[in-house]
């Protein structure tokens, strides 16, 4: 199976790029490879820099930093992988010299040999990586797009602030963007509706919670195209 694993920059550490955390991931992602998966990793930037919480900045500066921070972590990932002998490639949407640029069919070629991962966003300003997972889980032909957080799946309100938020064990994308709900950008929603392809939502704080949820054990919030 081919898998998206959109995960939070977070896992890399708070405030930092920690080698330590990044070889932690790195060998889950060698379990996920190593049981037949495909997988392509979008990996935020979040630990490093928040381009919505300065307010005072230019967006297109925020954002601009906050894809090089991505870039960071994939780099650092990449080191992580390369050190316990897992093959992978950082494609950036942006230029720069110590990355591959990100190319769609390039990333099809070595897909069944190596970890994919994606740096960069798209390369513009004012998308999210939820809307770089969708748009290139697209174009790379995934079959289920595993989106990493800080909860247990989806809910109708923060469970964080709200100790009384119902969670969803499955929703359709329809519902998902009917409700508003703040799992994904609502553009993503869309992409995944219209591809036809899974979201699954899940806590990746434990880590562990990677490897059951590429088995397909039942983990977290399916969202999908059923009615």
């Amino acid at each position: 199976m081919r898998l998206l694993l959109k995960l939070s920059g977070e896992l890399l550490g708070q405030g930092e790029v920690s080698f330590e955390n990044a070889l932690k991931l790195a060998y889950i992602l060698k379990e996920c490879k190593n049981n037949g998966h495909e997988i392509v990793v979008v990996i935020g930037g979040g630990n490093l820099w928040r381009g919505r919480s300065h307010d005072e900045m230019n967006i297109t500066d925020s954002d601009s930093i906050g894809m090089l921070a991505t870039c960071m972590n994939a780099i650092c990932l990449k080191s992580a992988l390369k050190k316990i002998g897992v093959k992978s490639t950082v494609m950036s949407s942006i230029n720069l010299k110590f990355t591959s640029d990100y190319n769609t069919d390039e990333a099809l070629d070595m897909i069944k040999d190596q970890i994919i991962i994606l740096a960069g966003g798209l390369g513009i300003p004012c998308l999210s990586t939820d809307t770089t997972a969708a748009i290139r889980g697209s174009e790379l032909m995934v079959d289920n797009i595993l989106k990493g957080t800080n909860v247990d799946g989806v809910y109708d309100c923060d469970p964080r602030s709200n100790p009384d938020a119902v969670k969803y064990d499955r929703l359709s994308f329809r519902e998902a963007i009917d409700k508003n709900l703040k799992v994904m950008d609502i553009s993503a929603f869309e992409v995944c509706k219209k591809n036809g392809i899974k979201l699954v939502v899940y806590n990746a704080n434990d880590l562990n919670n990677i490897v059951k949820v590429c088995n397909g054990e039942t983990v977290g919030t399916v969202v999908d195209n059923y009615e």
